[in-house]
């Protein structure tokens, strides 16, 4: 494997690790739904920075694999979990469990964080 490949695997496995926590995060969300603004400012506090383009990408993504379901409300996108995502975050490969555990050890309960985001939204 040559030098030059591995920036863009490594961009590959965070896009991935970035696309399983975004359904932890809306498997975990009360009615398994969440607008892009709000799963945006959790994934940054779980210290991924993603722009809106390429959360919008990674949305359509999960669609298109038919994880997720998107809902656009005055251009703003809202993304719920299907019983097919939420079947595939539930049985999640056992090769893959860091990326839930790393993020509660480092930033708490992922459910704490979005009962925080959406009360600072609602206020």
């Amino acid at each position: 494997m040559n030098t030059q490949t591995l920036p863009r695997l490594d961009a590959v496995v965070q896009q991935v690790d970035r696309r399983l926590l975004i359904l932890e995060i809306l498997h975990q969300a009360h009615d398994n739904r969440m607008n892009e603004i709000i799963l945006k400012m959790i994934l940054h506090d779980a210290f991924i920075d993603v722009g809106q383009a390429d959360l919008r990408t990674d949305l359509f993504w999960l669609q298109t694999n038919g994880l997720v379901l998107i809902t656009v409300v005055h251009d703003l996108y809202i993304a719920e979990l299907t019983s097919f995502g939420r079947q595939a975050i539930e049985c999640q490969q056992p090769s893959r469990p860091h990326v839930h555990h790393d993020c509660e050890e480092k930033n708490g309960s992922i459910q704490e964080k979005v009962d925080h985001k959406i009360s600072e939204v609602e206020a």
